[in-house]
């Protein structure tokens, strides 16, 4: 018998032997028990940034009554823009909002030392809660009093300051030692 003779034969019982295999197969068995949790998987790709949200309404967000009703004695010499008088509010805004303040007051400027060229400068100011150098809401002066006058004046201003605490107030500059006294107004945060 050749090769090529029994390479055939080969492939005829093959043939053979797997077609009566395939008759005799049984039905399947149940199903094995389920094996154990695989480890878990690594987290996955950050989804897309959604969409930017609306803003948010517009108007008053916080409102806080300055009232103060009592004399300062006295204001220190200070040049501008001065230092703090009276009382000072602590105020917080995001770097959206807005702080608006309108306060009243008044200076005494009938001291020892004065002269008729000595002015006393009042403005609006602010500064982080931390502390720091005042900064004026609006740059100028504000309010002026001459010497012997007893001069009743407002304070006004609006800025964005940016995100933080801020503590806001009048602040005097003066070239001779004052008196001030009672506070009375408003500090607004609005968006």
């Amino acid at each position: 018998m050749t090769n090529r003779n029994s390479s055939v034969i080969a492939l005829l019982l093959l043939s053979v032997c797997t077609a009566a295999c395939e008759e005799l197969k049984g039905d399947p068995g149940p199903p094995g028990a389920e094996g154990p949790q695989g480890p878990e998987g690594g987290p996955g790709a950050p989804g897309q940034p959604g969409p930017t949200g609306m803003p948010g309404a517009s108007g008053i967000v916080t409102t806080i009554p300055v009232s103060f009703n009592g004399g300062v004695e006295p204001i220190p010499v200070a040049a501008s823009p001065g230092q703090f008088y009276g009382i000072t509010e602590l105020v917080t805004t995001t770097d959206t909002q807005s702080l608006t303040a309108v306060i009243c007051s008044y200076i005494n400027n009938n001291v020892v030392g004065a002269t008729t060229t000595t002015e006393v400068e009042a403005a609006l100011c602010y500064r982080p809660d931390t502390g720091g150098p005042l900064t004026k809401f609006t740059p100028g002066i504000h309010a002026k009093a001459a010497v012997g006058a007893y001069v009743p004046y407002s304070v006004a201003g609006t800025l964005m300051p940016g995100e933080g605490t801020w503590e806001v107030g009048i602040c005097v500059s003066t070239a001779v030692a004052t008196w001030g006294g009672t506070e009375t107004g408003y500090i607004l945060v609005t968006n």
